[in-house]
């Protein structure tokens, strides 16, 4: 003889899949966040870090002189 679930039973059942698929729900929603936020920002803080080393290497090697340099680092920081 197979029981019936309860109402109770099935309700509980809802609620744990909920919760289940709650954490990539949200994930997927923090990263749609953050992509929102660098779109409305711009670089983030890292992004405009390895670009200004970036710069400092061109003008260390002598790709860039000081006046180009200053030119696109202006640029980096707005």
């Amino acid at each position: 003889m197979v029981a019936s679930k309860s109402n109770s039973q099935r309700k509980k059942e809802a609620e744990l899949e909920v919760l289940k698929s709650m954490p990539s729900y949200l994930s997927q929603t923090e990263q749609k966040i953050e992509a929102q936020t660098v779109k409305n920002f711009g670089p983030s803080v890292n992004d405009m870090y390895a670009q200004l080393e970036k710069l400092g290497k061109l003008k260390e090697q002598g790709i860039l002189n000081e006046e180009e340099f200053q030119q696109q680092k202006k640029k980096i920081l707005g």
